[in-house]
């Protein structure tokens, strides 16, 4: 009798050659056989996966009482972002498809979705959740969870913490699930740490997650009439003050086009955290704003102005000085008032017209014209602009610098102090347009004198648009093969024509590669023309359902050996098929074909597809019940005496072979006879045994008896002579001859 233990840390001794125990040490009439087992341990356990310094495990129970699918640890595997057992390729981590992202402050509730919740251990299972809300790496009583999952339970569960307040490090944020049905139990003694979160479990499962924590800054309001770089510094210092962390392998980043304007505006930012592990995209959106103050410049002109001939310069000069002083302006962070003044007017006639203008950093532009008049005698001669015509798709500043270059090609002549000017409202649009500005030329000493010309800026070419084609795609390729042929799609719409002009869509990504289909709108924007659009639609075929044949209940006769029944068995799953989905598999959950003396196995068969929930079915292999065994006993035998030996010998075996047995099977009758009795006289009594390959050994006894012999006895006298007994000749020589009479008699 001994004990062989196998644990983690346990390697069995190995004795005799071979690995068996081959030398029998007591005399008993015991016997056993002892099997060398060839694995490291049966205890297959799963770690904990976050780095917290103490790492806790569970002793797995896969079949009863787990979380979605599940992988053992050889060894603990630990790292910061919680997935150091994936460096076996195997991620367990799945009852938690998409974790919830947090962002700092509070109160607040968040709530994860724990999928694929599996108890069939026959008793209530617990289901711990922690979240490090504090993000110092250790889990506190107050940040955990505790839910009871009843047996039979096989399904989802919400769990949610309310009003709690998200602070600390943002890169330092986990999730642990604990489902055991062991109550753990926390040392209240040690309030920053609950024990429960990493003392070890005998049974179910446990999965770390490293949290997403994404905080974009606060709205923030600025003020008008900042300069440009301090309004460029106050927005970038807005812009780092977003912060994420956790997941894995995570890029914060943001789609900010630069500060609103500064008179006034508002700058809508969204902040991006990509991580490589679910979840994979977190947003967050704040705005920088600046006050709008916008009030229109105003300029207040001098009115034209004449003064009389033949003044001395010095007086023309102070006139003139006073009059363009006399222009005034209001508007919004202190705008300069300006002229283009190039001095008073001669003394010997003539006239100025005066363009004052301002520009403001918070308004717009304003201007105005006015003349200051000496009267000349002498004739204007006013040589006017030619009419000009410019290509299309320009830029408005190079329209704009050929515009007033054109304006300067009228020309004047004669007069006395005379002033060209002109009535222009600005160059047309470079999208196309014509201004026609009259040249007037003013003289102190003469009537005005005007011209006409045309700038005409040619009409932009009118954007054309070509549309992608509808498309439709063949189901169940892979995802990257759908988003490949999305985005070939995507570039086949083009366009012509237009000044600028840009083409963009509004596509959210490829349809899903089961099948769906996504419209996408494409949009040509010109700077000369409104955005031109066309819708399109790519298409990917729904997938055809998955169809399962299951095997048919299948009854085998009993008395057959197990290898037959196994051979049977397996050919019966390989009945089972399927046809449609996308890259199915067909598996099942047989433990073994039933027993070949008799009982039944049923069969769950499952076939798994891309894009299709699990389709099942059960079918039952059934070995019918061996018959009991029952054994018909000789009867026993009683035999006259005085027969031969060899005759009492075949009539004992003729006895022996009467013995018969109906049911069981593979049935075999042996008895413990060690001969038959003596033909002289005596009894023997048989024990026979039916042993069958599907039933206790059954037990009868018979008895096979020969009469004892009497003892030879002889009697009588003279001639009359009576012998008794199987061996009467021996009688008579028991008698002195002188008491035989018949001398004759023949023995």
């Amino acid at each position: 009798m001994g004990t062989t233990t196998h644990s983690v840390s346990h390697t069995p001794a190995v004795v005799g050659g071979g690995g068996f125990d081959l030398n029998k040490q007591n005399g008993t009439q015991d016997s056993h056989v002892l099997f060398q087992i060839g694995i490291t341990s049966i205890v297959v356990v799963d770690y904990g996966d976050a780095d917290f310094g103490s790492t806790p495990y569970h002793t797995l129970d896969c079949e009863n009482l787990r979380l979605g699918s599940i992988d053992s640890d050889s060894t603990a595997t630990v790292n910061w972002e919680a997935r150091g057992d994936n460096s076996t390729g195997i991620d367990d981590e799945k009852a938690v498809i998409n974790p919830t992202a947090l962002s700092k402050g509070g109160p607040k509730n968040i709530s994860f979705s724990v999928d694929s919740i599996y108890n069939t251990t026959g008793r209530n299972a617990f289901l711990y959740t922690w979240v490090n809300l504090n993000g110092d790496k250790d889990f506190q009583s107050n940040e955990v969870k505790i839910d009871t999952i009843p047996n039979g339970f096989n399904g989802t569960r919400t769990v949610t913490f309310n009003n709690v307040t998200i602070s600390g490090n943002d890169t330092t944020k986990y999730l642990r699930l604990r489902l055991t049905t062991n109550t753990l139990l926390d040392d209240v003694n040690t309030a920053i740490k609950d024990e429960r979160a990493y003392i070890p479990a005998t049974n179910g499962e446990i999965e770390d997650y490293r949290l997403v924590q994404l905080d974009c800054p606060i709205a923030k309001v600025e003020e008008t009439c900042q300069t440009l770089d301090s309004l460029i510094a106050h927005f970038n210092t807005w812009l780092a003050e977003a912060s994420g962390g956790g997941g894995c392998n995570g890029v914060l980043s943001n789609n900010n086009s630069g500060p609103p304007p500064g008179c006034g505006g508002t700058a809508t930012v969204t902040w991006t955290y990509t991580s490589s592990c679910a979840p994979l995209v977190t947003t967050c959106t704040s705005t920088f704003t600046v006050q709008d103050t916008m009030v229109d410049l105003e300029i207040t002109c001098p009115n034209d102005t004449t003064i009389a001939s033949c003044l001395t310069q010095g007086n023309v000069d102070t006139l003139y000085n006073n009059w363009l002083n006399s222009a005034s302006i209001t508007g919004p962070c202190n705008p300069d008032l300006d002229n283009d003044s190039s001095g008073p007017p001669n003394k010997c006639g003539g006239s100025k017209t005066v363009k004052f203008f301002a520009a403001g950093n918070c308004s717009g532009a304003d201007s105005c014209f006015a003349t200051f008049t000496v009267p000349a005698p002498a004739g204007v001669i006013l040589n006017c602009a030619v009419n000009v015509t410019e290509a299309a798709c320009q830029t408005q500043a190079q329209i704009d610098t050929k515009f007033a270059t054109w304006l300067a090609t009228a020309t004047k002549s004669g007069g006395c102090n005379a002033v060209l000017s002109n009535n222009n409202t600005g160059a047309p649009a470079a999208c196309g347009g014509s201004k026609t500005v009259t040249f007037t030329v003013t003289s102190s000493c003469e009537s005005n004198k005007t011209c006409t010309a045309t700038f005409t800026v040619t009409a932009a070419p009118i954007v054309v648009l070509n549309c992608a084609a509808n498309v439709t795609e063949a189901a169940c390729q892979t995802q990257a093969q759908i988003d490949a042929k999305f985005a070939t799609w995507l570039a086949t719409a083009n366009f012509t024509g237009g000044c600028n002009a840009t083409i963009s869509n509004n596509n959210t990504g490829a349809p899903a590669a089961c099948g769906g289909s996504k419209t996408v709108t494409f949009t040509v924007t010109s700077s000369c023309e409104a955005n031109k659009t066309c819708t399109a639609t790519f298409t990917v075929t729904a997938a055809t359902p998955v169809v399962l044949n299951c095997a048919a209940n299948v009854t085998e006769a009993a008395c057959q050996t197990q290898a037959q029944i196994d051979a049977k068995f397996a050919t019966w799953l390989a009945t089972a098929n399927f046809t449609g989905g996308c890259n199915g598999v067909l598996s099942n959950n047989n433990t073994g074909a039933p027993s070949a003396c008799g009982g039944s196995k049923t069969v769950t068969f499952t076939v798994t597809s891309s894009c299709e929930a699990n389709k099942t079915c059960t079918a039952t292999f059934t070995v019918t019940a061996a018959t009991p065994a029952v054994i018909n006993c000789p009867s026993n035998v009683t035999e006259a005496a005085c027969q031969t030996q060899a005759a009492i010998n075949t009539k004992f075996t003729n006895w022996l072979n009467s013995v018969s047995s109906t049911g069981g099977c593979n049935p075999v009758i042996t008895n413990n006879n060690n001969g038959a009795p003596n033909a002289c006289g005596g009894v023997k009594t048989v024990t026979f045994t039916l042993t069958s390959s599907c039933d206790v050994n059954k037990t009868c006894t018979a008895s096979f008896t020969v009469l004892t012999d009497t003892v030879p006895v002889v009697s009588g006298m003279l001639d009359t002579l009576f012998l008794e007994g199987c061996n009467a000749g021996a009688a008579l020589l028991l008698k002195p001859k002188s008491q035989i009479w018949n001398p004759y008699l023949e023995i």
